[in-house]
């Protein structure tokens, strides 16, 4: 069945526990699809527990361990429990790929939140620290026996400047080290960030870098759900 995965950021609010949260999500259902949190676990090398953000205590992932228990508190109460990440490749792209690797092989679905051409996010250019830290992100799932059962995507924002700062060989190397790509899609109407128009932008990204059959997703603002699924839901992967 396919997936309505939504995003916790630490940023949210009023999220005030991991029960809190289970209880806000309990009412939020899609036909033909399986209602799933994304928690967010590491940013660049820093768990979420080092770092500043408005996350309730027991959201705050400090380790792979850590991460593994409370996807199992959260799945016992009803919800699926993915993850999410964002890499920056700012020192050692390899042992940087390893932690997120770690983090990764707590969950079946894990998101590599890659965006790039502005601060706080990527910060490398070229395909080669791509590959390196992609190379650690799946060494680290091999070591813990993971490699076969974690769906790892990669996120892109298919406007102007993501589009002029993301070369094809990256997107070709991010697309090599995962499953599919959720586009950023929050804005109906707007030439990059509309869910139909920013798809069409990112299928010609695809087909520059090789991958003009790479499934995309559309991460989507929230608003009337069964609507915008019927129209943007990936028969496989849902939607975002």
């Amino acid at each position: 069945m396919r997936g309505l995965s939504i995003w916790l950021s630490p940023w949210q609010e009023p999220v005030q526990s991991a029960e809190h949260l289970v209880a806000l999500l309990q009412s939020v259902r899609l036909p033909d699809h399986r209602t799933e949190v994304l928690i967010p676990t590491v940013y660049d090398d820093w768990p979420q527990s080092q770092l500043s953000n408005n996350l309730p205590p027991d959201l705050k992932v400090s380790s792979p361990e850590h991460a593994a228990q409370l996807r199992s508190e959260i799945e016992a109460q009803g919800i699926l429990c993915g993850g999410w990440s964002v890499p920056r490749g700012t020192g050692d792209a390899y042992a940087e790929g390893r932690i997120h690797g770690g983090f990764a092989s707590a969950f079946d679905h894990f998101n590599l939140n890659w965006e790039e051409g502005w601060q706080d996010f990527w910060a490398r250019e070229g395909a080669a620290p791509v590959n390196q830290f992609l190379n650690g992100f799946w060494d680290e799932l091999e070591d813990r026996g993971r490699t076969d059962d974690v769906l790892v995507g990669i996120t892109f924002v298919p406007n102007t400047a993501m589009l002029g700062a993301a070369t094809p060989e990256e997107t070709a190397a991010w697309a090599g080290g995962s499953h599919y790509v959720a586009i950023e899609t929050y804005l109906p109407g707007d030439p990059g960030l509309d869910p139909a128009f920013g798809k069409a932008r990112m299928l010609n990204e695809l087909a520059q870098a090789g991958h003009p059959d790479f499934p995309v997703v559309n991460l989507l603002e929230f608003g009337d759900l069964p609507f915008l699924a019927q129209q943007h839901s990936h028969p496989e992967f849902g939607v975002q």
